[in-house]
């Protein structure tokens, strides 16, 4: 955190600004339990970001991990999110964002939009994965697995599990 605390200090321009910010959210929220902690950088952080596209990517960041806390009043947050990553001002948040939907809309009782978005998801990561630091594209079939389950598709949430396992292996 303090090496990461003196990159945001030296941030010149917003894309460096959320690179950092959601670095340093996602350290403190998945890595450190601080959940509290990564929220209230991210309200930092989007005072000092000027450019609305840019903090439109933070918020959607910040939805993902307000989604993994088990708010669904977050999803209201996405819903300007682009459908294609290649509409997305920065493919990393968008990627945050498109993890966490899914489960927001199968909390909302729409698992079978939750289901499109999964699947879009894996897609889109696919087509950049060689342009994103994020967490491997078989990460989007853990939601494709679970908004499967959710449908009552029992056989295909397991092969979709199973898949991301070897994908990972």
């Amino acid at each position: 955190e303090a090496v990461l605390a003196v990159a945001a200090a030296e941030a010149d321009d917003d894309r460096d600004k959320l690179a950092v910010a959601m670095t340093r959210t996602l350290n403190l929220f998945w890595h450190a339990a601080r959940g509290e902690d990564a929220l209230a950088l991210a309200e930092q952080a989007e005072a000092e970001i000027s450019g609305s596209e840019i903090r439109r990517m933070l918020r959607h960041h910040v939805s993902s991990m307000r989604l993994a806390s088990g708010d669904p009043a977050a999803l209201a947050l996405l819903e300007d999110m682009p459908l294609d990553v290649r509409n997305a001002a920065d493919p990393a948040a968008w990627l945050s964002a498109a993890l966490m939907k899914p489960v927001g809309l199968s909390m909302a009782g729409r698992a079978v939009d939750g289901l499109d978005w999964a699947e879009r998801a894996y897609r889109s990561h696919l087509e950049v994965a060689d342009r994103a630091l994020y967490p491997h594209p078989a990460s989007h079939l853990i939601s494709v697995s679970m908004t499967l389950r959710d449908v009552g598709r029992m056989g295909e949430a397991r092969a979709a599990g199973e898949r991301a396992f070897a994908e990972l292996s």
